[in-house]
């Protein structure tokens, strides 16, 4: 599968890489079903599936380098006509993840993750079903 062209020095961009490449090699998040995207998914894209690339970043300054709290969102959606799939493929990203670990890049190392959120939506389609979760990644430089 090929992925969006992200820069890895930047903190987000290899927070994001990071995140896509740990799911895809979970297999708790494989058993889902669940199929990560890296960016904007196709308008044919097959659910369920997790999007990842939205979010935020902000400065940590600490003394002795500057680093940053990335706040990536991934967006669980699936059609199913209850919440059990989403808060399936939910439950497996935030036991990957909360508290976790992730092999960022050789440029910066992960002191922190945390859940902030996951909310539980229908979508205005009337059809799917839509789970957006919020991390706070604390990064520093390597």
């Amino acid at each position: 599968m090929s992925d969006v062209s992200l820069d890895p020095a930047s903190a987000s961009s290899a927070v994001d890489l990071s995140i896509a490449k740990a799911l895809r090699a979970d297999d708790a998040f494989k058993a889902t079903g669940a199929v990560v995207v890296l960016g904007t998914p196709s308008a044919d894209q097959a659910m369920p599936y997790v999007v990842v690339g939205e979010g935020q970043t902000v400065p940590d300054p600490a003394d002795s380098y500057d680093g940053s709290i990335c706040y990536p969102t991934l967006h669980v959606w699936s059609r199913k006509t209850d919440f059990k799939e989403c808060k399936a493929i939910a439950g497996a990203i935030r036991r990957l993840l909360h508290e976790g670990e992730l092999d960022v890049s050789p440029d910066f190392r992960v002191t922190q993750i945390l859940l902030e959120h996951e909310l539980y939506l229908r979508d205005p389609d009337g059809q799917s079903k839509h789970v957006p979760m919020t991390f706070a990644i604390q990064v520093e430089p390597a």
